[in-house]
């Protein structure tokens, strides 16, 4: 059975305000992208309660301050950090923001990392670190 015209183009409609609906509240990339800067910045700076406020509860904070303290004893204190590609993913309890980083550490190591930041619809949240994945030559996890 064939939809009429105007049933299609109402359904479109309806559609595109369901998806749109589904980033409201969610910020735009920029200021995800300021808090994962934020959260490197810290480390250069070996402030890592600050670097530890930057993860969500998708984990305990002694299991982040677990996974920090073994990038610091494997790999050493971050040098410097460049962005390298930006992905953006709406779902429909909020937004994921994945942003991969070459990282150069004091050991001489440099690594590829992904830091995939969450923000739900909830009107305060606010995007935090759920995953944090390193390749790099004698890492492992």
């Amino acid at each position: 059975m064939l939809l009429s015209k105007k049933i299609k183009m109402g359904l479109m409609g309806l559609m595109g305000l369901w998806l749109g609906g589904c980033s409201v509240g969610s910020p735009d990339v920029d200021v995800a992208q300021k808090t994962a800067d934020a959260f490197y910045q810290a480390q250069q700076q070996q402030e890592m309660e600050k670097a530890l406020s930057f993860y969500s509860d998708s984990r305990a904070k002694e299991e982040w301050q677990t996974h920090l303290e073994h990038i610091k004893q494997s790999l050493g204190a971050v040098q410097s950090y460049t962005l390298k590609n930006v992905e953006v993913n709406t779902v429909l309890s909020g937004r994921f923001y994945m942003f991969d980083y070459q990282v150069n550490y004091s050991s001489g190591k440099g690594a590829a990392e992904t830091l995939t930041l969450f923000d739900s619809v909830e009107p305060d949240d606010v995007p935090l670190i759920a995953s944090h994945t390193i390749s790099a030559e004698g890492f492992s996890r």
